[in-house]
């Protein structure tokens, strides 16, 4: 059986890129903005994870290789993608990952990772297929406790770099 979803076209962004020139203009700002919100974000998985930055990195990256097809399938729509999780046969598209793979794309030792994901197992946070293929619960309201202050924080930023586009576009 393939793995492979088929991608909608994509929808046409109304938001225009920068020149690196316009970037390298604005770039304090623009980072500043990045980095703010980055901080807030680390120190609510931080808070999330009880201090355990590395069990936050391998669920996030279990979710991201498991949903790398899916996602763009969906067209990022957030009740496709829910509706899409709990088919058999959408799930079955799923991309598994494991151990090796986890370690592999993060840098953390694979024993450390093997212990976490059992971890994140008994926590109802991961499934195992087999003896090694990892997954995302197929329940996406496992994950609800994560959306803490993600709203606020990622509006703030869209915000902030939004001022910054405005202006530069505005010079246009």
């Amino acid at each position: 059986m393939s793995r492979a979803i088929e991608t909608p076209p994509a929808r046409r962004s109304t938001i225009r890129k920068l020149t690196r020139p316009q970037f390298d203009d604005h770039a304090s700002f623009i980072v500043q903005a990045l980095g703010r919100h980055s901080v807030r974000r680390l120190s609510t998985v931080y808070k999330e994870f009880g201090g355990d930055i590395a069990k936050a990195i391998i669920l996030g990256e279990v979710a991201h290789h498991n949903l790398s097809n899916l996602a763009p399938s969906v067209d990022y729509d957030r009740k496709r993608m829910t509706q899409a999780l709990k088919s058999p046969v959408t799930r079955a598209a799923l991309l598994p990952c494991n151990a090796f793979s986890i370690s592999e794309a993060t840098g953390i030792p694979r024993e450390t990772v093997r212990r976490k994901t059992r971890e994140l197992v008994a926590e109802g946070l991961l499934e195992r297929v087999g003896r090694n293929d990892l997954y995302l619960r197929s329940d996406p309201s496992v994950y609800g406790r994560f959306d803490t202050g993600r709203f606020h924080e990622i509006n703030d930023t869209i915000e902030l770099v939004a001022r910054v586009l405005a202006r530069v576009h505005d010079r246009l």
